[in-house]
């Protein structure tokens, strides 16, 4: 038997949040939030039965925002969201708003025909794509895991940059059929360098400016 719960439920966590079914899966019937101040482990398959799109899956692994004292702003380089090897995080349809300080996908994350939304959780977040640096960084194989058809959204407002280098045709066609990339803090800045980079589709928001020190496709 695994575990189930209903629609609209909210699960908070103080600190680590451990999401864990002893035998089957984790079910919700509905629109589903998660949150925990040091981070989110989802250790079983966690999918949902609603087929509705505005059933949506939030996930904030960082809700604290702040340091282990409590001071907004602050970053105190918590908050992970882990996806256990051979485990999937699936949506069913709804769209998926994921909040974290980093993101450690070693299984996969399925959000069907939702729009997918990736953020950092703290202001003037950096992010790195491929094997670019960043407080948040998806490699090349975690985004090789990520499927959605209803595109996907990765930075905001307060992300101020964004560096891409060596993003595969073959990690990136499971994203479709846009990626849009947006460091829109002050300054914000998205780069391409050390290595070309292949979308099936992306756009770029920035505050400030856009570099190609690599080729795109």
């Amino acid at each position: 038997m695994g575990v189930a719960t209903a629609t609209g439920v909210a699960l908070k966590a103080k600190t680590l949040l451990t999401l864990q079914a002893l035998f089957g899966t984790i079910v919700s019937t509905g629109a589903l939030t998660l949150s925990g101040e040091t981070g989110i482990v989802v250790l079983d398959h966690l999918t949902r039965t609603t087929a509705s799109a505005s059933d949506h899956l939030v996930i904030d692994a960082d809700s604290d925002r702040g340091s282990s004292s409590g001071s907004p702003g602050d970053p105190d380089d918590d908050g992970t969201l882990t996806v256990v090897a051979t485990k999937t995080l699936a949506s069913n349809q709804g769209s998926v708003l994921i909040t974290a300080y980093d993101i450690d996908l070693s299984g996969f994350l399925d959000v069907g025909v939702g729009a997918l939304h990736i953020h950092g959780a703290e202001a003037s977040h950096t992010i790195g794509l491929g094997s670019a640096p960043g407080s948040l960084s998806l490699s090349v194989t975690e985004i090789g895991r990520m499927t959605t058809s209803g595109g996907a959204t990765i930075g905001n407002a307060d992300t101020l940059t964004i560096e891409v280098s060596g993003v595969t045709q073959s990690a990136s066609s499971t994203i479709t059929p846009l990626l849009t990339l947006q460091a829109t803090a002050a300054s914000g800045s998205i780069l391409f360098d050390g290595a070309s980079s292949t979308f099936p589709a992306l756009t770029c928001l920035a505050a400030d400016d856009v570099k190609f020190n690599e080729a795109i496709a």
